[in-house]
């Protein structure tokens, strides 16, 4: 996969992304220059994937979430929002992640 920059700038969310499609969603995502916040249940799973994708140079965090308890994702998503406003993402300050995807 060729890479761009047209996600620069940007924060996605990936859910189930510590396999499959979800995983693949990160990887592009992440290789158009994207800040790819991995949304995993399974903490294996998320480890992995989070060691892989950073070894490609991407800017990657993983969030250990069950989408099912409202509280892990109030809390992780709460996360994911203070990460996005991190000063190397001043210019993406007080908004909501770009892109969400649900497996």
């Amino acid at each position: 996969m060729e890479s761009n920059q047209e996600l620069a700038g940007k924060v996605v969310v990936v859910t189930g992304s510590g396999r499959g499609i979800g995983k693949q969603i990160a990887i592009g995502a992440g290789l158009r220059g994207a800040k790819v916040a991995l949304v995993e249940v399974i903490e294996e799973n998320l480890e992995a994937t989070s060691k892989e994708i950073s070894a490609m140079g991407i800017n990657v965090k993983g969030y250990l979430t069950d989408l099912s308890k409202e509280s892990d994702v109030v809390n992780n998503f709460a996360k994911i929002e203070k990460w996005q406003e991190e000063k190397a993402f001043e210019h993406t300050k007080n908004r909501r992640p770009d892109l969400l995807d649900n497996e």
